[in-house]
């Protein structure tokens, strides 16, 4: 999703742990904001609980 100067990407994330070799699964959003065709911020938004579930 585009608006103004903000572009939205939902989506899912998997991935293992790289001491307990347990996978993780979450769903995110990342959130950027361009101008003059540079990135000036981005943030990321991700469901921590279930990557924590991978660290145990």
């Amino acid at each position: 999703m585009v608006d103004g100067d903000t572009v939205v990407s939902l989506g899912d994330f998997t991935g293992v742990h790289g001491t307990t070799g347990k996978e993780a699964r979450a769903r995110y959003a990342h959130v950027w904001t361009v101008r003059d065709g540079l990135i000036v911020r981005f943030r990321q938004y991700i469901d921590t609980l279930a990557v924590e579930g991978a660290r145990s």
